[in-house]
């Protein structure tokens, strides 16, 4: 059998890694990756948080291994019976820089060979201390690092937990958070709200303004004069052209202009949050591509299509016509389900619970006896699994 080796400190490891790993893996009948560990460095995670990383990002490639190292590769080499070392190349300094290591190498092992692979050029600006320096700025590293690293990240960089709170509408999702940021001292980010603070048209950045702009472009009979001189969205107005004639198109168009000026503040939103568990809360995290924010963790709440029309035509004033269009506009449950389902399979981590709340005053009470310790519990977990209760 032909075995390599390719070592690195992976702190963390980066897509950049990953893509030397999983080529060299097709090459190779065996491929260990070699964590090392040097004395003299300063390290974010300690051996064994890096060797776990490394083995949750690799656990779909059947053929890859990993193990800690000390001391000389080439004295790892030898114990190991691999006769290749793999090594990734960005640019000529690196060839240079290869190079002369596997001179060295051969004085200490003369059977000892090196591959060089050139990166991918797409990756080759991904570096672990520039996955650190965004993760510290509130930056977005899904393109850099594999889901369960970014997990890992946040939690030893930030301190904080971020998952996805989401159902259709009238499900109680909101009344599950307030009473979890209440009884739990969790942050609770409203992603309606903050869709709500565009459309008021007070205090924008020049980009939120520019995006109320487009929305007065595409629906005109919501544009509205406050009193105090500036210009807002009325949020019934608009609602009436989005979904008067059921029009998923208008919805969609609505949607894709506010994407990413709310997903600019969710970044602003978590990374200004207290240390603990941070809730995104929205109706529209597996449909606007919002999963890798909440690094794949998710709590759908569920109601009952009964239970759902009443609170829309009782709390909310609708009519059972508007109520039904409103329901018929968002993406059925099981259909939620099975988008939240695949991107965890996709991804190779994440996990989710379901948590029904056709009884409110029930979901008060769970708060304290059951779902915060389910969410605690699966908030811990490192591996692709679906706690389904």
């Amino acid at each position: 059998m032909s075995k390599a080796i390719y070592a690195l400190s992976g702190d963390p490891i980066t897509n950049g890694h990953m893509n030397i790993i999983e080529r060299a893996a097709e090459v190779f009948d065996e491929l260990i990756i070699a964590i090392g560990y040097n004395v003299e460095k300063r390290y974010l995670f300690s051996i064994d948080e890096r060797r776990e990383m490394a083995e949750l990002a690799t656990h779909h490639l059947q053929n890859v291994g990993v193990k800690p190292f000390t001391g000389m590769l080439s004295d790892f080499a030898i114990e190991n019976n691999a006769t290749v070392i793999v090594r990734g190349v960005r640019n000529s300094s690196d060839f240079e820089f290869e190079q002369q290591v596997h001179n060295v190498g051969l004085t200490q092992n003369n059977e000892l060979e090196t591959m060089l692979l050139m990166c991918d050029p797409s990756l080759s600006h991904i570096s672990s201390s520039t996955v650190k320096g965004l993760v510290e700025s509130g930056g977005d590293v899904s393109k850099y690092v594999p889901m369960v690293v970014k997990c890992f990240l946040e939690e030893r960089m930030l301190h904080k937990h971020v998952i996805g709170v989401t159902g259709s509408i009238a499900c109680g999702k909101s009344t599950l958070c307030e009473q979890l940021a209440t009884r739990q001292n969790w942050t609770n980010i409203d992603l309606d709200h903050l869709a709500h603070e565009i459309l008021a048209g007070v205090n924008l950045t020049p980009f939120e303004q520019a995006t109320l702009e487009k929305v007065f472009h595409q629906f005109p009979k919501s544009r509205y004069l406050h009193d105090d001189g500036y210009f807002y969205a009325d949020r019934g107005a608009l609602a009436s052209e989005v979904f008067g004639e059921m029009n998923v198109n208008k919805r969609q168009i609505l949607e894709d202009i506010l994407r990413d000026a709310i997903q600019l503040k969710i970044k602003r939103a978590v990374l200004m949050a207290d240390q603990g568990i941070v809730m995104l809360n929205s109706a529209l995290i597996a449909e606007q591509g919002l999963m890798s924010m909440c690094n794949n963790r998710v709590v759908l709440v569920e109601a009952s299509e009964e239970v759902q029309m009443e609170r829309l035509i009782k709390a909310r004033g609708l009519t059972k016509k508007q109520a039904r269009r409103r329901l018929e506009s968002q993406m059925r449950p099981d259909t939620k389900l099975r988008v939240i389902d695949e991107t965890i399979e996709n991804d190779g981590f994440g996990a989710f619970i379901r948590v029904v709340t056709d009884d409110l005053d029930l979901t008060n009470r769970d708060v304290e006896n059951g779902i915060a310790d389910r969410i605690n519990e699966f908030v811990s977990l490192r591996n692709v699994e679906q706690l389904v209760g």
